[in-house]
C-alpha cells in the first residue's frame, strides 16, 4: 500500500545513524527531526547501531543482516549473521526484542582488529547488497528524500548503491572530518587515503545536497570539495534548561568541574592532561575536584584518569537528568586534543554539547587548539573561556583566574545562554530543517 506524502514533511530514509541519546550524531539526529511525523521516518542500519538506538522518534528500522553483506575470510567465519529486515520493538517504548546484536569470538575479531585497520583491509572485507527483502521495505515505504550520515568507506560505497537504486534526491551531513583520519596507520594508509578521497567525492557528486556541522567545516569543504556545505548543529530546547547554576554560600568551599560525553579520538589526551593537573592543584581554602561522566568508563584514559586523586569517573547519567547535573557545577570542561591526529580528527568539529553547555548557564572553559572551529567560535563570541594550551602552567593561570573572577564566569554564562537561544534554538532550527528537507524532496 503506497504512504501518502506531505509536502510539509517528506518521507526520508536515513541510512546509518540511528537516534539516540548517547552519541553526537545519535543525539543531532534526534532533535533535528524533533516534531516530525515518525509514520514519515524511516532507518536503515547495522546491528551495532541498534545497541543504544531510540525508537520514540522512529519505529521502522530495517536492520543489514546475512542477506545484505557479504565477509571476506576468515571474518566470514568469525563475524555473527544477524537476520535482515525490520527490527521488532516492544510496544513499551525502545527496546529491541529480536535481531539484537552479540558479538561472537570476541577475542579472535578483538585480535583481529587492530591487524585489519593496521594493514588497510578494514577497507575492503565487508560488502553490503541491495537484498531482495530490503527491496520490498524500500517499495513499502517508498522514501522521498534520503539522508546520510556516514564515516568509512563501506558506507560510502552502499551510499552511492541506494542513491543509483532509489533514484530520489540525497543529502550528506558530516559530524566530523573523518575523511581525512579514515585511512591514518599502515604501510598502505597513503593508497587508501588516496582512493577513498576519489570514493567520497564520487559520493559528493551524486549527492543533492550538504550539510555540515559548523560553519568552519562549511569553509573548509568548499574550498577542499568544491561543495557548499550548510552547517546545521545541534538544536536544544531553551526550556529543557529550568534550573539556575549554584548559587550557594556552602559551595564556595568547593569548585567543581565537569565533563559529559565520549573519551577518545579527539579528547582522550587533553582530558588525561586536565586530570593530572586537577590532581596535583592546590587553590588556598577551596577544594577543586573534577567528575567525568562517560560510556567509555572502561577504556585505558578512563582508567588512568579514574586513579588520579581529585578526579572521579562515572557512568552517564539519563539524557533527562543531564541539565540538572550540569547546574551544580562551576565550570563546564570542553576538551579536544593537541596531538596531530586528534586535531586532524576534530578541527572543523563543534561537539554536540557545546549548545547544550551554553544553555545551561553554568560557565565553560574550552581547552583546545586555537585553531579548532570550537575554539575559533567561542573565541570570537566571548561565550567560554578558551585556552589553547594544555601545559601544567598555563591551567595553572587559567583556573586561578576562572576561581577568583566569578563576575568573569557569570558573564561568560550569560552571554552564552544568549547566543545559543538565537543559534541553537530548537524550535527554529527544526523548522529550518524541515525547510531544508522539502526544498531536497523537489529535486527529482
Amino acid at each position: 500500500m503506497s504512504l501518502k506524502s506531505t509536502k510539509s514533511y517528506p518521507r526520508v530514509l536515513i541510512f546509518s545513524q540511528t537516534f539516540n541519546k548517547i552519541s553526537g550524531g545519535g543525539i543531532t539526529l534526534t532533535n533535528l527531526f524533533f516534531g516530525y511525523p515518525r509514520e514519515n521516518i524511516a532507518v536503515l542500519t547495522y546491528p551495532f547501531m541498534l545497541l543504544h538506538a531510540s525508537f520514540e522518534p522512529c519505529n521502522n528500522y530495517y536492520q543489514l543482516g546475512r542477506e545484505e553483506y557479504s565477509w571476506s575470510f576468515p571474518l566470514n567465519y568469525i563475524k555473527k549473521k544477524f537476520n535482515s529486515g525490520p527490527v521488532q520493538i516492544e510496544k513499551n517504548n525502545s527496546r529491541i526484542t529480536a535481531n539484537q546484536p552479540y558479538l561472537r569470538n570476541r577475542i579472535a575479531t578483538d585480535i583481529l582488529s587492530p591487524f585489519l585497520r593496521w594493514s588497510g583491509l578494514t577497507h575492503c572485507v565487508s560488502r553490503i547488497k541491495i537484498s531482495d527483502r530490503l527491496k520490498k521495505w524500500l517499495e513499502k515505504y517508498e522514501p522521498e528524500v534520503l539522508y546520510l550520515q556516514i564515516s568509512n568507506r563501506e558506507s560510502i560505497l552502499y551510499s552511492l548503491e541506494l542513491i543509483e537504486y532509489l533514484k530520489i534526491p540525497a543529502a550528506i551531513h558530516m559530524m566530523d572530518d573523518w575523511p581525512m583520519t579514515v585511512s591514518s596507520r599502515g604501510p598502505f594508509r597513503k593508497y587508501w587515503h588516496n582512493r577513498i578521497d576519489r570514493e567520497f567525492r564520487e559520493l559528493l557528486a551524486k549527492t543533492t545536497s550538504y550539510l555540515s556541522i559548523s560553519d568552519a567545516m562549511s569553509e573548509e569543504y568548499l574550498n577542499r570539495y568544491g561543495k557548499q556545505f550548510k552547517a546545521f548543529h545541534n538544536p536544544v530546547d531553551p526550556s529543557w534548561f529550568n534550573e539556575d547554576p549554584v548559587t550557594n554560600e556552602s559551595d564556595k568551599r568547593y569548585f567543581r568541574v565537569l565533563y559529559l560525553g565520549r573519551i577518545g579520538i579527539a579528547n582522550e589526551y587533553s582530558l588525561l592532561a586536565f586530570s593530572e593537573f586537577i590532581s596535583n592543584y592546590i587553590y588556598q581554602d577551596c577544594i577543586v575536584e573534577f567528575d567525568v561522566y562517560t560510556k567509555d568508563i572502561d577504556s585505558k584514559i578512563a582508567r588512568r584518569i579514574g586513579n588520579l586523586k581529585g578526579v572521579r569517573i562515572n557512568l552517564p547519567v539519563n539524557h533527562e537528568d543531564v541539565p540538572s547535573l550540569m547546574t551544580r557545577y562551576q565550570l563546564l570542561l570542553l576538551p579536544l586534543d593537541f596531538t596531530r591526529s586528534g586535531l586532524k580528527f576534530s578541527r572543523l568539529s563543534m561537539p554536540s554539547k557545546t549548545s547544550e553547555y551554553m544553555l545551561s548557564g553554568t560557565p565553560i572553559m574550552v581547552m583546545a587548539p586555537a585553531e579548532s572551529a570550537v575554539s575559533k567560535f567561542c573565541t570570537y563570541n566571548k561565550c567560554a573561556h578558551c585556552i589553547s594550551s594544555d601545559k601544567l602552567e598555563d591551567l595553572t593561570k587559567t583556573m586561578n583566574f576562572l576561581i577568583e573572577n566569578d563576575d568573569y564566569r557569570k558573564d561568560l554564562a550569560s552571554g552564552a545562554k544568549r547566543l545559543a537561544n538565537q543559534l541553537f534554538n530548537r524550535r527554529k532550527v527544526t523548522r529550518d530543517f524541515r525547510d531544508f528537507l522539502v526544498t531536497l524532496s523537489s529535486f527529482k
